[in-house]
């Protein structure tokens, strides 16, 4: 809803610039539903967002970063502390120390 999209406020960091690396989990299924969501609403307030997907299927690569990752033998929602996992090494070892604040979410 629009109204409350309004609502949002950011708190002022007083001058300091913080870098907040946000990463999504998701799959296929929700690239033209929730995750487009995502893109256009507060996706675009992280300094960077990162897509962990196992199909870059309708994620325009040039408006949205992304992450493709294919871990054949941890699939499904049962595995997904090892997907995390996984991500989150990808995650740290790219970008580590270049990022304030790191922000897991899924859809």
């Amino acid at each position: 809803d629009d109204k409350v999209l309004r609502r949002i406020r950011i708190a002022d960091n007083n001058g300091e610039s913080l870098k907040v690396l946000c990463f999504l989990m998701t799959h296929s299924g929700n690239h033209g539903t929730r995750v487009r969501s995502i893109l256009e609403t507060w996706g675009s307030k992280c300094t960077k967002l990162i897509i962990a997907t196992n199909s870059t299927d309708g994620i325009d690569a040039k408006q949205h970063p992304f992450v493709e990752i294919y871990i054949s033998e941890v699939s499904g929602y049962k595995q997904l502390w090892q997907r995390a996992q996984g991500v989150m090494g990808y995650i740290w070892n790219a970008y580590g120390t270049q990022y304030d604040w790191f922000y897991k979410v899924d859809d």
